[in-house]
């Protein structure tokens, strides 16, 4: 992790933090192995899923805005594996009214969150999450809440 502070350990990997409104989200779903366990099997299933959810990501009426969201989340109890996470591809949206089939809802409860800007190739993210859980974490004194992880996909990501 040495090499991780000393290549993200500069002003673009130190947070930012912010109070968050309580957000609704639809999107489509799936278990995985965290990057962070030696069993991982993210780099599989999160795009996988991303490939299925983008297509059909108009289908959602009550977008509030274009930007996609990662939502990852520990699923509790219904755990096959001891690092299994859920991650949820979707967008953040006005009304729960309609769910277009096959996807799936849930509330990102507000509070305050730390707020880390990823630069660089989508396959190099995987290097920012183990420093931020692995290095300013521990390091930090903060305390993780029970609250899910957001990723925002804004007019800033380019998939290349």
């Amino acid at each position: 992790m040495e090499y991780l502070d000393h290549l993200y350990g500069g002003i673009n990997m130190q947070p930012v933090f912010k109070m968050i409104d309580e957000k609704k989200i639809i999107g489509m779903g799936s278990k995985f192995i965290s990057t962070l366990s030696p069993d991982n099997n993210n780099q599989t299933v999160i795009p996988a899923l991303w490939g299925k959810y983008v297509p059909r990501s108009q289908e959602i009426t009550s977008r509030i805005s274009y930007a996609d969201l990662g939502v990852c989340f520990d699923p509790g109890k219904d755990k096959s594996h001891p690092d299994e996470c859920f991650y949820i591809a979707g967008t953040e949206v006005k009304s729960t009214d309609h769910i277009p089939e096959g996807m799936m809802t849930m509330t990102v409860p507000a509070g305050r969150y730390a707020i880390f800007t990823h630069k660089g190739a989508i396959e190099k993210l995987r290097m920012t999450m183990k420093y931020i859980y692995g290095s300013w974490l521990p390091k930090s004194g903060e305390k993780l809440r029970d609250a899910p992880d957001l990723e925002i996909y804004d007019q800033r990501f380019k998939p290349d």
